[in-house]
This record gives C-alpha cells, sequence and structure tokens, in this order.
C-alpha cells in the first residue's frame, strides 16, 4: 500500500475543443476560471481541473469528464450554464441520491452536474 500524503488534486483535461468555450462555460456556472490561448486553469473549492489544447503525452480518447458542483441554486445554475453554450442532458430534478440536480453538457465531452442536498 502507498504511504504518500496527498495534499491536492488536480484533474487535467485534454480537448480539441475550443478551451476559451469551456472557460466560459465553466465560469457559468460559478467556478473561477483564469488563463487563456488554449490553457486555463479551474479554481474550485478544493479541487483545480486545467484544460489545455495539445497535452504534453498522448492521451487515450476518453468519454468526457463529469464534475460535481454542490450550489445554492441548480435551476439558476443551469440556466446560466445553458446561456454560455451548455445543454441540460438531464433535470433539473430530484435523484434517488438524495439531490435535486441537472446534469449539463458543455464543450469537450465535459458534464457538470449541479446539485444541492435534499431531505426525505
Amino acid at each position: 500500500m502507498n504511504t504518500a500524503t496527498v495534499f491536492g488534486l488536480s484533474v487535467i483535461m485534454e480537448t480539441n475543443d475550443d478551451v476559451d468555450r469551456a472557460a466560459t462555460f465553466l465560469s457559468a456556472v460559478g467556478l473561477a476560471v483564469e488563463g487563456e490561448d488554449g490553457f486555463v486553469q479551474v479554481k474550485g473549492p478544493s479541487v483545480n481541473l486545467s484544460i489545455m489544447r495539445g497535452a504534453m503525452i498522448d492521451t487515450p480518447p476518453h468519454g468526457g469528464l463529469l464534475i460535481q458542483l454542490q450550489v445554492a441554486d441548480v435551476d439558476a445554475a443551469a440556466q446560466a450554464a445553458v446561456d454560455h453554450g451548455g445543454e441540460v442532458g438531464w433535470g433539473p430534478g430530484r435523484t434517488d441520491f438524495g439531490t435535486y440536480s441537472a446534469y449539463v453538457r458543455g464543450p469537450g465531452g465535459l458534464t457538470v452536474e449541479l446539485l444541492t442536498p435534499v431531505g426525505d
């Protein structure tokens, strides 16, 4: 077993899509976005996501990336994502997992689940 201590996690998403469109989409759902010219960093409360065109190593094709974001108002966040190039894939609605959620598709195979916990 690995006994290394991990202090943070970064996820890098390599895309051939328009990085600026992805940045605008993620900004619309409430994340702080910085960078330009084919590379942006998305600063979340506990994880960083980098989106870039052309990784330093070959990356295999993948089915996309799902990010879950807990938000105060799922309906408003989903509408903001749609207003900035997103497409609602499911919801908003109550899930079997105790959340009120919407799944919004963005550029480059990126999907964001916007959620808020709900009581029974």
